[in-house]
């Protein structure tokens, strides 16, 4: 059973640190809000990385969806619950080595909150849709994934993707 010990947010210019202290276990996550500083192909990213594109997240989600057409989102979530709120038995796999973790959200300008706290896996693109960036999610209790277009404002995950 875990023990939940402390959970703090430390912000660094345009990056959010979630740290979660557990019981012999510490997990950082990483929020990021798409400013100028941040958005763009390489983005945070270190030197010969880039952000994943929506098209490289459309070749990774058809990969994990010819493995279980019914359960893309479990095959890049985490193995297990630690994570992620249990949720009816539902749980990821992690079958190609991604392993999504329901590192949550911070809210837009209008609601600056963090949530969804092992309850959502929500990663930014680095492509842009009119004034908004595409971005996907996965959820705890729902064995698939969805993607759609937010307003930079919010922060979510980023995966960097080698050059």
């Amino acid at each position: 059973m875990r023990e939940r010990l402390a959970l703090a947010f430390v912000r660094v210019g345009n990056c959010f640190i979630k740290l979660n202290f557990m019981k012999i276990h510490l997990k950082l996550s990483f929020l990021f809000l798409l400013t100028a500083s941040v958005a763009g192909a390489q983005g945070i990213c270190p030197t010969g990385w880039h952000i994943a594109t929506k098209t490289e997240w459309d070749t990774l989600t058809a990969l994990a969806t010819s493995m279980r057409p019914a359960e893309t989102g479990k095959v890049l979530k985490e193995a297990g619950a630690i994570h992620w709120q249990s949720a009816n038995g539902i749980s990821g796999t992690d079958d190609l080595g991604f392993a999504a973790l329901g590192a949550g959200q911070r809210g837009s300008t209008y609601y600056s909150g963090f949530s969804e706290f092992q309850q959502q896996g929500e990663f930014w693109t680095s492509t842009q849709y009119s004034t908004y960036t595409w971005m996907y999610y996965f959820l705890y209790n729902n064995d698939g994934y969805a993607y759609t277009q937010m307003p930079r404002s919010y922060g979510f995950s980023v995966r960097c993707v080698k050059d």
